[in-house]
């Protein structure tokens, strides 16, 4: 019966599936009063990014997600150009993952690839590979830095472009089946009830404006679900380019995360309890 907070910002699991079905977050579209938020051609598709039909979230970022991530100095320009060419036999034993078996971004784009980029019988093969499960997020991007793995699939983009920046040989081909676009945690709701109502509103909308969706993108160097935030500090991997295929994770995937769950535990668990 507290009611002490005003704002929740992170993934969208938890309001999807904790928050929104409790009751406890209010529609955020009756608290919007300035134009330049509630103008529908700035915004990505013509429409404010809610994640849910009733719009109790919405996703201020718009990131495309970086699924491979190769060491420059032990594979050549060219040579992975589809996510099939990393089944092929010489990659065997060679390529490390992120964890896919608990939440985070590998469990995220491996349920997009079996559900929407390319199939489950595509995930089941990859497990044949033998890639190498870890949780550990810095050392897995130093692991394909320092050539220990000449590949990477699903890293935390956050920590391989810190590695990047540093000057190591990495590289983050788009495959060319495409890749996703995700708000990772750059969502955010309005809790009911809350203790500052009009602070709140003052807040949502400035963060919904040009210049609060600027100030993010710019502070987490992630792309932004308004059209006309500038890019030109953004890496190339951060851009949406016309030329790529891009698959969203809308709200209705989410919400069935956790049956992609269950099979990525099923089909990576040996794997991943080594």
């Amino acid at each position: 019966g507290l009611y002490l907070v005003d704002i929740y910002m992170g993934g969208p699991t938890t309001m999807l599936t904790v928050l929104k079905p409790k009751g406890i977050l209010e529609k955020i579209e009756p608290m919007l009063l300035l134009p330049e938020v509630t103008q529908r051609q700035v915004w990505v598709g013509g429409k404010l990014p809610f994640l849910d039909q009733e719009g109790h979230l919405v996703g201020i970022r718009f990131s495309p997600q970086t699924y491979l991530t190769i060491n420059t100095n032990l594979v050549r320009e060219g040579e992975i150009k589809s996510l099939k060419n990393i089944l092929e036999p010489r990659w065997k034993g060679k390529i490390v993952m992120q964890d896919p078996t608990v939440e985070g971004i590998a469990q995220e784009i491996l349920a997009m690839v079996g559900e929407r980029i390319m199939d489950w019988n595509y995930v089941e093969q990859l497990v044949k590979q033998e890639p190498a499960i870890l949780r550990d997020d810095r050392l897995l991007g130093e692991w394909v830095a320092r050539g220990k793995y000449p590949i990477g699939f699903g890293l935390k983009i956050d920590v391989i472009k810190e590695l990047a920046k540093a000057g190591a040989p990495l590289n983050f081909p788009i495959p060319e089946e495409g890749t996703h676009v995700s708000p990772g945690a750059g969502c955010f709701s309005l809790v009911d009830k809350s203790p500052h109502p009009f602070a709140k509103r003052i807040f949502v909308n400035w963060l919904l404006s040009k210049e609060g969706i600027s100030t993010y993108s710019r502070a987490s160097m992630t792309g932004s679900a308004r059209l006309d935030v500038p890019t030109d500090y953004l890496p190339d991997i951060e851009i949406r380019q016309p030329s790529i295929k891009f698959a969203v994770a809308d709200g209705a995937f989410y919400l069935t995360k956790p049956e992609f769950e269950k099979k990525l535990k099923d089909i990576f668990g040996k794997l991943s309890a080594r």
